[in-house]
């Protein structure tokens, strides 16, 4: 299968890129110590008001353990979501074509992208950004298609709120979610008519 082929060797690829240029290189960067403080105030019960909280509560949780870099779980769990985004991508544009040329290269496309797997070391929301909004296609394209189970259709609404808490810019998402819920009501009504 192209898809279970395009997975594993992003991983091989990210493994051998990180072997090359050094993942320790990349876990902090100009806005990781924000999210290290807004991590530590938002469980002790103030909220910092430049950061939203889904990315600082990530920080908190995988900074407490004591026998590992939290650094480096926080960066592990998010090459895993990236991992787990590529078959999605692929569900994504299978949706749209038949065509298994255009799935696999697209597919390649994000999956082998070097800037996409170097956010995936950051210690910045672009990588979990990134890896929801393929998420949120998927769910997105498949209530346009009505191909989506009604956990799809419940789930979507609470991803985009995720993904807002996440990174704000995602509020850009809300419209396309109540366009594709209401063409698929509307596509669903003219069927029972």
């Amino acid at each position: 299968q192209c898809m279970w082929f395009i997975t594993l060797s992003t991983v091989l690829l990210t493994l051998l890129w990180y072997s090359i240029v050094g993942i320790e290189l990349y876990h902090v960067k100009g806005d990781t110590g924000t999210y290290l403080a807004a991590g530590r105030t938002i469980f002790s019960g103030t909220i910092d008001e430049l950061r939203t909280p889904v990315y600082p509560i990530l920080c908190q949780i995988f900074t407490l353990g004591k026998y590992f870099n939290g650094m480096y779980l926080l960066s592990a769990f998010q090459m895993v979501v990236f991992f787990v985004s590529v078959p999605y991508l692929y569900k994504t544009i299978a949706l749209l074509t038949k065509r298994k040329t255009v799935k696999c290269v697209f597919t390649c496309l994000y999956a082998w992208d070097l800037p996409i797997l170097n956010y995936t070391a950051f210690i910045f929301t672009e990588s979990l950004t990134i890896s929801s909004v393929v998420f949120f296609a998927y769910m997105l394209i498949s209530i346009i298609l009505g191909k989506a189970s009604r956990s799809i259709c419940i789930a979507m609404p609470l991803f985009l709120l995720f993904m807002i808490m996440l990174r704000p810019f995602c509020i850009c998402f809300v419209p396309l979610g109540l366009i594709a819920y209401a063409y698929a009501y509307h596509k669903k009504a003219l069927r029972h008519t």
